[in-house]
């Protein structure tokens, strides 16, 4: 008992020494750095620091994952996606130096109170850690936060002469990468207009007063959409995980920014929720958009775009500081806003899990809570919706994959030989189901509502019609069913044992059943 005790006693003691992060110092990009990795050599069991890139100067872009157990969670990829993920971002700007230093602040304070509940009163981070994955990036553009925070000798000979080259030279002052891009006007702008029905591209095209049409400290949208290689990497790190909700931490104004006016009515209820409890957190102001007032290219726009999941900007700092902000300033603005990624996490978990769910190569991706943006997913990228509730399993089955009349037809289709084929249906041309409408296994209608969900019903009009065209039913069979065009279909079936009559299914079919059918035809 002794000896237990004082094992305790020295892990307390190795968790609880003294800070590795202080509030009260600001530090440079490569101190960043270091501080987060030092944080993972003493909190390994929840800390995870990942490269997930490099910066135009060749500086780490990292972020840091925290969650309970990280290296099982990792490890075991279907224990992973059983956990809400959350990203917090900051330091897109170059200038606006308290995010980086907050951010790393925050981990620290997370980790110490996930030993210690006490830490922070109002949260319990060993239960939030153990149901939840923070992503932390704290800082996206460390070469521009080095030239504003700490001049122009911290970059490349290179990359100096370009910035030299730029009309704007003051450095300090500077929000842009060292391609005199800001990065906060990179990102693609292309999202699904649901009233129109049809994908459309604002980047470069919806501009407030803001802007600049050449590379300077701020403003420029860049070459092209995605062009800095600080965007693709934030870019592709967004896309990777089933994100919940995002924040990016901004200076200045305490104000937040949060809903979107290209996107749904629902959508932004959902990122009005999150900013209003973040607004109460933080005591700061809710700014609205337009599409006359906003800009184009920011991040948060293009994740919300690309997942329809909430992201709100968070603009730290008074408005009368000017940037960069002393080290007391950085310590004010982290009272402020230290529990936002937990605020966070308690909104992404009241909104559960969406029913429309995304697998690209039988693996999920991300859920949608509106149908007509997961058909237009659908149509752009491919792979396949699963409508189930609750949480996401990480691969699809036979048994829970409900297919589309498309599909159907085309699994049936490969079980036949022919060369028959008939003129196209006004919303489809797949060569299958010309050649099953040629065959008369399905009507000659105009449409054929491909991706609409088949059923067993419409299964066995099929099956008869593929496989027992000019099949004599004996009627051996009594059945009552409300589709009455199928009994005739469904009779057949019975009668040759591909359906047992005890447990004859009605509604939406899975890939599973379908094959299951279809074996049993082989198998005569």
């Amino acid at each position: 008992m002794k000896k237990l005790i004082l094992i305790l006693l020295m892990w307390t003691s190795f968790v609880y020494a003294e800070d590795i992060v202080d509030i009260n110092e600001l530090h440079t990009a490569e101190e960043v750095y270091e501080k987060v990795l030092a944080l993972e050599e003493k909190y390994p069991n929840l800390i995870d620091v990942q490269i997930i890139g490099y910066s135009t100067d060749n500086r780490p872009l990292f972020a840091v994952v925290m969650t309970e157990d990280i290296e099982m969670n990792q490890k075991a990829s279907e224990a992973y996606v059983e956990k809400m993920h959350f990203l917090i971002e900051s330091g897109i700007h170059s200038r606006e130096n308290p995010g980086p230093n907050v951010l790393i602040k925050m981990i620290e304070d997370y980790a110490k109170d996930y030993y210690n509940d006490s830490y922070i009163a109002e949260y319990d981070l060993n239960e939030i850690l153990s149901k939840n994955v923070i992503h932390f990036i704290p800082l996206s553009n460390p070469d521009g936060y080095n030239l504003s925070t700490r001049g122009l000798y911290t970059i490349s000979k290179e990359n100096q002469n370009k910035l030299l080259s730029y009309n704007d030279q003051d450095f300090r002052n500077y929000k842009a990468n060292v391609n005199g891009v800001d990065l906060n006007r990179n990102f693609p702008g292309e999202f699904y207009d649901q009233e129109r029905g049809i994908w459309r591209n604002i980047w470069n095209r919806i501009h407030n007063k803001f802007v600049s049409s050449r590379p300077s400290g701020a403003y420029y949208h860049g070459p092209y959409e995605g062009s800095e290689v600080e965007t693709q990497v934030l870019m592709d790190y967004m896309l990777k995980y089933d994100f919940r909700n995002y924040i990016s931490f901004h200076s200045k104004g305490e104000v937040i920014y949060y809903d979107k006016w290209m996107l749904s009515q629902i959508h932004n209820e959902r990122t009005t929720d999150l900013a209003h409890k973040v607004a109460y957190e933080t005591g700061y102001n809710l700014v609205t958009s337009s599409a006359y007032s906003s800009s184009s290219g920011y991040s948060t726009d293009y994740f919300s775009m690309q997942t329809l999941k909430p992201s709100i900007t968070v603009e730290t700092v008074y408005w009368r500081e000017t940037l960069p902000v002393t080290s007391k300033v950085v310590k004010r603005v982290y009272d402020e806003v230290q529990f936002v990624p937990l605020v966070a996490i308690e909104v992404g978990q009241d909104a559960g899990y969406y029913n429309y769910k995304w697998y690209v190569d039988g693996k999920y991706v991300r859920d949608f809570e509106e149908e007509v943006y997961a058909k237009a997913i659908y149509d752009t990228y491919g792979g396949r919706f699963l409508y189930y509730e609750g949480r996401p399993k990480l691969f699809t089955n036979d048994n829970m994959n409900k297919i589309t009349r498309l599909e159907m037809i085309q699994l049936v289709m490969s079980h036949l030989d022919t060369d028959q084929i008939a003129g196209p249906y006004l919303d489809c041309d797949d060569p299958d189901v010309l050649k099953a409408k040629a065959l008369g296994i399905i009507s000659d209608v105009d449409f054929f509502r491909p991706y609409d969900y088949a059923t067993h019903e419409e299964a066995f009009v099929v099956l008869k019609q593929a496989f027992y065209p000019n099949y004599e039913i004996e009627d051996l069979y009594s059945v009552n069913i409300g589709a009455k065009w199928a009994i005739s279909s469904l009779k057949v079936l019975l009668e040759n044992n591909i359906i047992d009559y005890d447990k004859i299914l009605m509604g939406r079919i899975t890939l599973g059943e379908l094959k299951s059918y279809l074996l049993l035809i082989e198998g005569e």
